[in-house]
């Protein structure tokens, strides 16, 4: 289990300055903001994505480039194609769907570190041969829907 906690020290003086009030403010809404979801949709993706030991090698290169290791994985070939791999990893977690006969694959990386976002994506289009790599971030976090 990951635990995520900060210790913050103020001057006194500090808390009457002009501003403070919001910063605090600001500071504590930071914090409350506990994982980033990247979504990937890939497209023109090679033979790979109907490729079970194929697609369990590129997920192992994609979660190793994001600083995080498998803690468990599953993986299914549906017939008559089509593969879905799915990753418990230290950060929280990594799955692939593939569709062959449209050439797409669907990736989610949810991690608990701003690490996931950069260069994944020239990563994931490397890997999976893709032509083209559309990806949406969401930051995730604990508020109560404020």
């Amino acid at each position: 289990m990951i635990k995520h906690f900060m210790v913050l020290y103020i001057k006194e003086d500090a808390l009457n300055h002009q501003g403070a009030d919001e910063f605090l403010k600001l500071w504590i809404w930071k914090e409350q903001q506990m994982a980033k979801q990247l979504v990937a949709d890939l497209y023109g993706c090679g033979e790979i994505i109907d490729d079970p030991e194929g697609i369990k090698e590129a997920a192992h290169t994609a979660i190793k480039y994001v600083g995080a290791e498998i803690v468990e994985e599953c993986i299914h070939e549906f017939e008559p194609i089509g593969v879905t791999y799915f990753a418990v990893i230290t950060t929280s977690h990594f799955s692939v769907h593939t569709w062959p006969e449209f050439g797409y694959a669907a990736i989610d990386i949810f991690s608990c570190t701003d690490a996931v976002v950069d260069g994944i994506s020239e990563k994931l289009r490397e890997l999976f041969q893709a032509k083209k790599v559309k990806i949406k971030v969401i930051e995730r976090d604990i508020r109560s829907g404020e």
